[in-house]
């Protein structure tokens, strides 16, 4: 049986990206067992992809392989990588969607042609990850793949700023439904009860457990399934309302 591999990528459903990816894999390991992880990331947005690969990665066996082709600098001279943990196995361009992956044993740059399809100066996923992906599923050696690398790209996430009365942050990710993810984790509110989020002029009151603790319509805080605090609007979209894009700051008063 061939390692399970994921793709996670800008391309959408649109197009024939992410089935010719497939089609090259199998072609390669046709005993590989392929997971769409998402495909809806913004176009070249690589914070949202490192973000949806830090909150998803770990969620599958150990020796899966995740291929993420968000590559706003495809043909430029970023690299390409294999990184590998003590679990996992990650292929893609050197661009900072790995930032968010910890604990990172060994990096590869892909420089053995031999494991590539010939090289387009648009679509790297096609002919370099999804084939080098294929070739790590059927145990080729990491090594074989070109020469070991440490100074792979790595920009630490924005911290939240802590006080006495209160946290500051900033919102790192929109989801389809409009919620609004900060860089707040749930552990920076433990023993604090939270009197309001202030966004964007708007203040929304308390801590919910639940959408439906809110009227439809109606703003609430909440901590989602990331394990971060989100502002949120019950069936409706909070980013819409508000106009709040990623980066937007987000203060959480104590009471």
């Amino acid at each position: 049986m061939g390692k399970l591999i994921t793709l996670l990528s800008d391309f959408g459903d649109r197009d024939g990206f992410v089935g010719i990816m497939k089609g090259v894999i199998m072609s390669i390991n046709a005993d590989a067992h392929i997971i769409n992880l998402a495909h809806g990331i913004p176009a070249g947005d690589i914070a949202a992809a490192a973000f949806v690969l830090e909150r998803s990665h770990s969620y599958f066996p150990n020796d899966t392989i995740h291929v993420v082709v968000v590559d706003p600098g495809v043909g430029s001279t970023r690299r390409s990588l294999i990184l590998k943990t003590e679990e996992y196995y990650f292929v893609g361009p050197d661009n900072g969607v790995f930032n968010r992956i910890p604990a990172i044993q060994n990096c590869v740059h892909i420089t053995n042609m031999d494991f590539c399809l010939p090289i387009s100066n648009t679509f790297h996923g096609r002919d370099v990850f999804a084939p080098v992906a294929a070739h790590i599923s059927k145990g080729v050696p990491l090594d074989e793949f070109g020469p070991p690398v440490s100074d792979f790209y790595r920009q630490r996430p924005a911290a939240p700023e802590k006080g006495m009365a209160g946290i500051r942050g900033e919102i790192i990710y929109i989801d389809r439904f409009g919620n609004l993810v900060s860089n707040i984790s749930e552990s920076c509110l433990r023993d604090r009860t939270i009197k309001d989020s202030i966004i964007k002029g708007y203040s929304v009151s308390g801590l919910c457990h639940a959408y439906a603790e809110r009227k439809k319509g109606e703003f609430l805080n909440i901590i989602g399934s990331h394990g971060n605090l989100e502002v949120a609007c019950n069936q409706g979209s909070a980013a819409a309302d508000m106009e709040v894009t990623v980066g937007e700051s987000i203060y959480i008063r104590f009471e």
